[in-house]
């Protein structure tokens, strides 16, 4: 017995359908295979999950929770000490379980379209001591699909082209549709198989169109997905367009692109264009019908959109002392709503470009001040966002940018530009440089650093050491004398003023430490511990009172 083309494919589509609902028989069936489970001090026992049903309907409406399926345990005897636990995707959002019965619930509709399945876990606990009495089990909800979806054509409408004249041996010609159907195909209500029915679509142009007496047509395919019961439809539409052919072969001209660039409605509401179509390659043979050209009008209506406001400049450089009040004005950021309507704007700063809140914006003026002192040498430049906000519809934001300086006032003393510490040997010689010392400061001046060094005014006069301002922002640190001796003093503290340029200058005094030190022929320090002391006989201890008080000097 041989098959029509409608016989077969409903012999494909009983195929289809019992190949879908045995695979999900077989994955069902697998899932809910006992495993064996052992546990200390017990005999061998099987975890028994036990499920009254493994698919869930979509888009229930009722107004109690729908029942999903019971978990128990074999080890569960009825007298409450086992309770059950469910997690995983959904739990407690949208299942919900008994923990004395085992049962689980859905408490919200559920959209097989959404999400065709959850994974969720479960597990049994002693009640009492709270630790588990089955391993933890992991299982499947499957949302069991209804015909909630048309089928929907992708790209839709269509357009075809057939020569004129064509003979009736090339008017045959093929076009190839794809369509989707959100519903499940294994559920039964997808009546169409798109891969095997599109070989069977095409469509048969009649010989001997004219283009001049019909130059299109409008087909419209309706396409069904029910097996029984409601039936949602989509339209498809194809048009067919038929062009002037020479030699077989399609020709046409068309007119070339006009670039109107970035239309504005607030500048032009409309454009009015002239267009010519001409076909320089007409057959010879239709000449007498000519002309072969033709113009028409086309007029371009600009719609108007609702635009975001705008700042009058891309950015706002400003500048602000770090000496400034509290409440100070920086500057002002102007914007204007571009639409017709031309609504008022309200301003704000993003706090997540001034997350320490160092500025404010008056919301209707746009003016910005300080709210909390500035520290050029915490933060010299301040990179903020400014939003403008339409007050009419506040999805509307435009977005300003800040760039604020910080201008420096001399407000950090000069020090050490690090902790120094020199050496002098016992063999040293009077005006020898044993040390050479540089300053820093964390203010910028204008004009650059100029520092000035000396001692301070107690220690102008010791018999020690003296200091030379070398002019460019370095002093050096000469001896006095000679016979430095470690016995007698092995470490000398030297104070050393330091002043700034700034109006008004800053000056800070930095402490110097050198040792004494036994040094080699060349002058290098070879020890510089102290050595123990022997008085010389008959010194008393009041002297020796009177060489420590003055051994800084």
């Amino acid at each position: 017995m041989k098959l029509g083309k409608v016989e077969f494919c409903h012999f494909l589509q009983l195929i289809a359908l019992f190949l879908c609902f045995s695979g999900m028989s077989q994955a069902e069936l697998s899932r809910s295979r006992s495993k064996p489970y052992f546990q200390s001090g017990r005999s061998r026992t099987k975890r028994s999950w036990v499920w009254n049903q493994f698919f869930v309907l979509e888009e229930y409406m009722g107004s109690d929770p729908l029942y999903v399926g019971k978990l128990h345990s074999d080890v569960d005897k009825g007298d409450g000490s086992i309770k059950y636990i469910l997690s995983g995707e959904g739990a407690s959002s949208i299942f919900i379980i008994d923990e004395n019965t085992g049962d689980i619930h859905a408490t919200k509709r559920l959209d097989r379209e959404e999400q065709a399945y959850y994974t969720l876990r479960a597990q049994a606990l002693d009640r009492l001591t709270n630790k588990p009495v089955e391993p933890e089990s992991e299982f499947v909800i499957k949302i069991q699909d209804i015909n909630d979806n048309e089928p929907k054509f992708l790209d839709g409408p269509y357009t075809a082209g057939v020569p004129e004249m064509s003979p009736v041996d090339g008017g045959e010609h093929k076009w190839l549709q794809e369509w989707i159907n959100a519903d499940d195909p294994c559920s039964g209500y997808l009546k169409m198989f798109p891969q095997f029915l599109r070989s069977l679509r095409k469509l048969t142009a009649l010989p001997n169109m004219d283009r001049e007496a019909k130059d299109q047509y409008l087909l419209v395919i309706q396409a069904k997905d029910m097996v029984g019961g409601t039936t949602e439809t989509s339209l498809f539409v194809i048009v067919i367009f038929f062009f002037l052919i020479q030699q077989s072969i399609l020709s046409t001209d068309f007119a070339k692109d006009i670039d109107l660039g970035e239309l504005d409605f607030e500048a032009k509401t409309s454009y009015t264009l002239r267009i010519e179509a001409a076909n320089k390659d007409a057959d010879p043979r239709f000449l007498s019908l000519g002309p072969f050209s033709d113009t028409t009008t086309v007029k371009i209506i600009v719609e108007d959109v609702d635009e975001p406001p705008v700042f009058s400049s891309p950015l706002y450089p400003m500048e602000v002392s770090e000496a400034t009040q509290v409440g100070n004005i920086i500057g002002t950021v102007v914007a204007h709503d571009p639409d017709s309507s031309n609504s008022p704007v309200r301003y704000s700063i993003d706090r997540n470009t001034d997350l320490e809140r160092y500025f404010n914006i008056d919301a209707n003026s746009g003016v910005i001040t300080t709210a909390k002192s500035l520290d050029r040498e915490t933060n010299a430049i301040h990179n903020i966002t400014v939003l403008a906000m339409e007050s009419q519809n506040p999805s509307q934001v435009g977005r300003g940018y800040v760039a604020i300086t910080i201008l420096d006032i001399n407000d950090n003393a000069p020090e050490f530009a690090m902790d120094y510490e020199t050496t002098v040997c016992e063999n040293a010689q009077p005006g020898q440089v044993i040390q050479k010392v540089s300053a820093v400061d964390k203010d910028e001046p204008s004009n650059g650093h100029q520092f000035y060094f000396s001692l301070t005014t107690d220690a102008s006069n010791n018999h020690n050491f003296s200091l030379k301002d070398n002019k460019d922002n370095t002093a050096s640190i000469l001896t006095r004398r000679n016979g430095f001796r470690r016995q007698e003093q092995s470490v000398y503290y030297l104070p050393v003023f330091i002043v700034d340029s700034g109006s008004p200058s800053l000056s800070s005094t930095n402490t110097l430490t050198i040792r004494v030190c036994d040094c080699d022929a060349d002058g290098i320090a070879q020890t510089c511990n102290a050595e123990a002391y022997v008085l010389p006989a008959g010194l008393s201890t009041g002297a020796l009172i009177a060489i420590l008080a003055c051994g800084w000097l």
